[in-house]
């Protein structure tokens, strides 16, 4: 996967993010990050909004339930801590809509492979 690939899905997922057309999943580890790390609601959609395609990890792979929805992973930085944020990206009747499967601290050191220099 590329910088042009990653920077395309990017553009479609702020798109989602800007027209409303986005959820975030309800999964206990995500909703204890936003606990744990005292993150506000507003400041967890800033993160998501500041996402470049050198925070790139992997993808994007099937979804294991929704086939028709293109899953990509994501990290970035938020004060001292390294988010792992995956996200869902489907084609519904109105262009695209989008679920952010999880967002959480990493659980490991992350690598991204478009970074210069990691």
């Amino acid at each position: 996967m590329g910088f042009a690939e990653a920077a395309d899905f990017l553009r479609i997922f702020k798109g989602c993010l800007e027209l409303g057309r986005y959820v975030i999943a309800d999964r206990q580890d995500n909703s204890q990050f936003l606990i744990d790390s005292g993150m506000l609601v507003e400041e967890r959609r800033e993160v998501l909004f500041s996402i470049k395609p050198e925070n790139y990890i992997s993808g994007p792979d099937k979804h294991h339930t929704e086939h028709n929805t293109q899953v990509w992973i994501f990290g970035q930085h938020w004060q001292d801590l390294e988010i792992y944020i995956k996200i869902g990206l489907k084609e519904v009747k109105m262009g695209h809509s989008a679920v952010v499967i999880s967002f959480h601290k990493a659980e490991r050191k992350i690598r991204y492979p478009l970074k210069q220099g990691d």
